[in-house]
């Protein structure tokens, strides 16, 4: 991140079989960059389905390299 990219994490769960996914965490990061480069989320559980997205709302267009990791 550079000074002026404003970034939305957002987790989505389903919580039973055929429903819908709800938004269950979101994070905002910017506009000043993070000390670190590690800007880990709570741990979210679900046993159906998680969709998780990673936003840019400001600053220039660019790529960030992002994973989603399981415990």
């Amino acid at each position: 991140m550079v000074l002026g990219d404003v970034l939305e994490l957002r987790i989505y769960t389903m919580t039973l079989s055929g429903g819908t996914l709800r938004l269950a965490w979101k994070s905002t990061f910017g506009p000043v960059p993070p000390v670190q480069d590690i800007c880990p989320s709570p741990p979210q559980p679900s046993d159906q389905s998680i969709r998780v997205t990673l936003k840019q709302v400001a600053g220039v267009a660019r790529l960030f390299p992002w994973k989603l990791l399981r415990i």
